[in-house]
């Protein structure tokens, strides 16, 4: 993937996709389908995840080959939720940004149950069936994706003014 020409059309994009999941996600909520719930939740997150992946991208956090490596991966976007850029100093006094990611376990057990939400598996003679999923889990993960959308679109919206006002002074 190139970089992207139109990242706001992009950000319209995965904003309005993850805002449609999480609804769906709801509405099956409703109709006691906490698996299904569950798997839509997990997937309007990672939605979400890829704003934080394209403002990374903006402000050189991310090369072009890593933003491409962590826009096709689940595990990737869910460890970008807790990422943090930590800026080093080296002796030539050049400021180094670096990116480090979230768990790698943690998201293995976010992918994991996401999975396991929807689909059937076999393995050493067993076969395994969608988890019977509580209502306490399916709200838990709504919550999440929630959270992580309002977060997504405060942000956008903080870069739009932020870049109104820079435009206005110059």
């Amino acid at each position: 993937m190139a970089i992207i020409s139109n990242k706001y059309s992009l950000k319209k994009a995965c904003l309005r996709n993850s805002k449609n999941l999480l609804k769906e996600s709801t509405r099956l909520l409703n109709r006691k389908k906490y698996a299904w719930a569950t798997f839509l939740a997990i997937t309007s997150f990672e939605e979400s995840q890829k704003l934080g992946l394209l403002h990374m991208l903006e402000a050189n956090y991310l090369s072009e080959s890593k933003f491409n490596k962590f826009w096709r991966s689940h595990e990737y976007k869910i460890r970008s939720k807790d990422a943090r850029i930590r800026f080093n100093f080296d002796t030539s006094e050049k400021i180094k940004p670096t990116l480090v990611l979230g768990s790698k376990q943690e998201a293995h057990e976010v992918m994991n149950m996401r999975e396991s939400c929807l689909y059937v598996d076999f393995a050493e003679k067993s076969i395994s069936e969608p988890l019977k999923i509580n209502i306490a889990i399916a709200i838990q993960y709504i919550n999440e994706a929630t959270r992580e959308l309002e977060s997504a679109n405060f942000l956008e919206l903080l870069q739009k003014r932020l870049h109104r006002v820079l435009k206005v002074k110059k």
